[in-house]
Parts: C-alpha cells; sequence; structure tokens
C-alpha cells in the first residue's frame, strides 16, 4: 500500500492515515459489528487493528488484493472471533 511512509513530514503522515482508515474502516467495522460483540471491545478491536497495521509499514509490498486479508489477520489477533466470517456468511 503506498500509504505507508517512515519518512513523510507528519502533516502527510496524518493524511496518510485518514486516507487509508477511510478506505478500509468502513468494511472492517461492518465485519466485526457483525460478530455482535460488545460496543466497547468492537471499537477497541477496529483501532487496535489499525494503529498496529499503521505501525508496519514494511506491509507497503503486500498486494492491494491481499492488504484487507492482512488486516482481517490483525482483527482476529485483537480479539474478532474466528468463526466471525463463518457467521456472517452463514446469515447471507
Amino acid at each position: 500500500m503506498s500509504f505507508f511512509s517512515k519518512h513523510s513530514p507528519p502533516k502527510q503522515q496524518h493524511q496518510a492515515f485518514s486516507a487509508f482508515y477511510a478506505l478500509y474502516a468502513p468494511t472492517l467495522w461492518g465485519l466485526i459489528l457483525a460478530a455482535r460483540l460488545p460496543a466497547d471491545r468492537s471499537k477497541t478491536i477496529l483501532a487496535n487493528t489499525f494503529i498496529n497495521a499503521w505501525r508496519h509499514p514494511d506491509r507497503s509490498k503486500v498486494a492491494d488484493e491481499q492488504f484487507f486479508s492482512w488486516l482481517m489477520r490483525l482483527a482476529y489477533a485483537e480479539g474478532l472471533p474466528a468463526n466471525s466470517l463463518r457467521y456472517i456468511f452463514r446469515q447471507s
């Protein structure tokens, strides 16, 4: 992803994070909400997932089509139940 740069000035980093968040947060938030966790836990998973993703700029080499999968793995590591996607697909 082109969002990550360790050497950008703070203002550019803030803008890049905002763009990164705007692109991926709505979809990830929807998946987290579908897991029906308590609201505070859901917010924590989302926030920590984005913080952890931002702290790993080496992931900028991950292909765009694989990037969301990587974010999901981070969300699982933060406490999103592993069976949440199965639940979502059963409801469809």
